[in-house]
């Protein structure tokens, strides 16, 4: 039988390791600005801790992984790779929204 905490630890993880995959591809496969503009229109749950604390459970959970999968990023990119120039080029917050835009819409 699997237990309720272990069902959520695998699909936390799931998750993460998803949005790690976005980061990558996206690193090594970056839109065009027209794409890229469009892409950040999505819905995604906000950075704000203001606004985080009207937030439902589920989208603090998602802000919490994108912040953990920018982290395993910067740890995992080769230098002068594409992903490590995505991390010094790119702000912490649009690579975060990025990951929460994988992470809420799912394609």
């Amino acid at each position: 039988i699997i237990s309720t905490s272990s069902s959520s630890f695998d699909s936390r993880t799931n998750k993460l390791r998803g949005m790690v995959l976005a980061l990558a591809s996206y690193a090594a496969n970056p839109p065009s600005e027209e794409t890229k503009a469009k892409l950040f229109e999505l819905y995604h749950p906000s950075l704000n801790e203001e606004e985080n604390e009207d937030q439902d459970t589920e989208s603090k959970d998602a802000v919490e992984l994108a912040t953990l999968a920018l982290q395993c990023g910067q740890k995992m990119a080769a230098p002068e790779s594409a992903l490590s120039s995505l991390l010094e080029q790119e702000g912490n917050e649009l690579i975060k929204n990025l990951l929460l835009i994988y992470s809420c819409n799912a394609f």
